[in-house]
């Protein structure tokens, strides 16, 4: 029973997101929300995160936040996800 509530919310979810679309309300919508980031300093905050983040999460870090404000200008310019393998030590970050 889960599963059919969990199936249905998908497709209701995907029909509103496709209506959006069709409308252009999802463009305002994301430029309301992005603008409402900005002016909150959230958008200042996670920058200011992610450049103190320890080297090793460097890169995961300046990951989230590239797709986050890629995102919210233009869905299509996310960075997808690197299939280079992750390093298992943290020694290359020393001197």
């Amino acid at each position: 029973m889960a599963d059919d509530q969990k199936v249905r919310d998908a497709q209701l979810k995907q029909s509103i997101q496709q209506k959006l679309i069709e409308s252009g309300e999802y463009e305002r919508l994301k430029e309301i929300l992005r603008q409402k980031l900005i002016d909150s300093g959230w958008r200042d905050e996670l920058k200011e995160h992610t450049m103190s983040a320890p080297p090793r999460n460097f890169r995961r870090c300046r990951a989230i936040f590239a797709a986050a404000t890629a995102h919210a200008r233009a869905p299509s310019a996310a960075p997808q996800p690197s299939s280079a393998p992750r390093a298992t030590s943290s020694s290359r970050w020393r001197s």
